[in-house]
């Protein structure tokens, strides 16, 4: 190997070593805490943000969920009151009334 490609690998080992250090410090809540605490901007802006994001993607999904469950409930509703109104015809009495 050469010189820059060996100072290129350590550089990356020791950045390596330096992101794993950060992410186990901040593995504790109370660091985590400490740190939102010290400066909680950046961290209101980064769950803004991932919010946002989320909901780009997951928006078309949520509206379409619900838009089945709206029309499943109504077709069940619509359906029992149907029923309701069919036995109430063949048996003579009032729907209303159970």
């Amino acid at each position: 190997m050469s010189r820059q490609a060996e100072r290129l690998v350590a550089e990356i080992r020791a950045k390596r070593q330096w992101v794993l250090h950060e992410l186990h410090e901040l593995s504790s809540v109370r660091e985590l805490e400490r740190r939102v605490r010290r400066d909680p901007l950046p961290w209101i802006l980064g769950a803004t943000v991932l919010g946002l994001v989320a909901a780009r993607f997951m928006a078309p999904f949520l509206l379409a969920h619900g838009r089945r469950t709206a029309r499943a409930w109504v077709q069940a509703r619509l359906g029992t009151a149907l029923l309701a109104a069919g036995v109430a015809a063949a048996t003579g009495r009032d729907p209303g009334r159970s």
